[in-house]
């Protein structure tokens, strides 16, 4: 079973990071992106993907707990 299979259809993004917080995963329903917390150049990639299947730019920011 894969991680998509067990969450309702699309579209859904979910993050995860490393001890670090620097590494993030980014998973989408369809792709998967590694973007780096203190850069931001970095995220455009997923942030263009979220946005064209249709997540807002709002929930797009791929926050870190501390």
């Amino acid at each position: 079973m894969t991680f998509s299979t067990v969450l309702a259809e699309g579209p859904w993004y979910a993050h995860f990071w490393k001890d670090n917080r620097t590494d993030i995963l980014v998973i989408f329903e369809d792709h998967c992106f590694w973007i780096h917390a203190h850069d931001r150049a970095t995220w455009q990639a997923a942030i263009d993907h979220g946005l064209s299947i249709g997540i807002p730019i709002e929930q797009l920011d791929f926050l870190v707990t501390q």
